[in-house]
């Protein structure tokens, strides 16, 4: 792979992915607790050699640092972050078992509503076309800590996620903090020490 700085702000990153694919079973039952429920075994995938190319660029607005020769992203009050992403596997142009191509966009905005906390916006899309492989369906986790659209990658199968080859997703959370507790003014309530997301 190989990422630059295109202008301030931008990251565009080209990748050649070259890997060998297949399934397994799962290989033991040994748990520190033991269970009445059976194993759940690995979810199944296309086997075969995936070769692909793909490319991401990336518009941030949050600052960055450079510590220790590593450049971070520095958490600020608000920010915009947008990536458009491709991802190419054709036995037309490299030797693979698979030929599928793949497009995703992502948005994150976060913003300071009201004096009264953030609000974040988060919306997804993708679009997947060709024979596509289940280890490069989209997926869209909705656990209650977050909410994701991911292209790629073999993860486990949960009750609470998504596969397919098209996703849309768009999610709106807003962080009071302890702000709406201390603005109440009212005993008791004003130093609870608790956070309120919604």
């Amino acid at each position: 792979s190989l990422g630059t700085k295109l202008l301030d702000f931008t990251q565009l990153d080209l990748a050649y992915n070259d890997q060998w694919q297949s399934s397994l079973p799962a290989i033991t039952d040994y748990s520190v607790f033991s269970s009445r429920r059976p194993m759940r075994s690995n979810p199944p995938i296309a086997d075969g050699r995936l070769r692909s190319l793909s490319a991401a660029l990336t518009y941030d607005s949050r600052p960055m640092m450079r510590r220790k020769h590593i450049d971070t992203r520095l958490g600020g009050g608000t920010w915009t972050r947008i990536s458009a992403s491709v991802e190419l596997a054709s036995p037309d142009l490299i030797a693979t078992d698979f030929a599928f191509r793949s497009y995703a966009i992502h948005l994150e905005e976060r913003r300071r509503m009201l004096g009264l906390g953030f609000t974040t916006l988060t919306a997804a899309a993708g679009l997947a076309t060709g024979q596509v492989p289940p280890q490069r369906y989209f997926a869209v986790d909705v656990r209650a800590n977050g909410l994701t659209c991911q292209g790629g990658g073999v993860r486990s199968l949960s009750d609470s996620n998504f596969y397919g080859t098209r996703t849309a997703m768009a999610t709106l959370r807003h962080d009071f903090g302890r702000l709406l507790f201390a603005k109440s003014h009212l005993p008791l309530i004003r130093d609870l020490p608790f956070t309120l997301s919604v």
